[in-house]
């Protein structure tokens, strides 16, 4: 259970408060685009939801550790 709770912190952290995201977001758009457009207004679900991906992960988590 603890586990659990360090998991979802973490995601939290680096999700919703480090702003990894739309970084990556701009650097998959410059990719995509050779560099014309670059914007982070666009949706990764669930990589850029933190309630999606502390589900996925704690399920993936759940089911391999037990």
């Amino acid at each position: 259970m603890i586990d659990l709770i360090i998991i979802q912190i973490i995601i939290v952290f680096i999700i919703d408060i480090c702003g990894v995201v739309p970084n990556i977001k701009k650097g998959i758009s410059r990719i995509l685009t050779k560099g014309k457009i670059i914007t982070d207004d666009y949706s990764m679900k669930p990589l850029d939801c933190s309630l999606c991906m502390c589900f996925w992960t704690c399920l993936i988590y759940s089911l391999l550790t037990n």
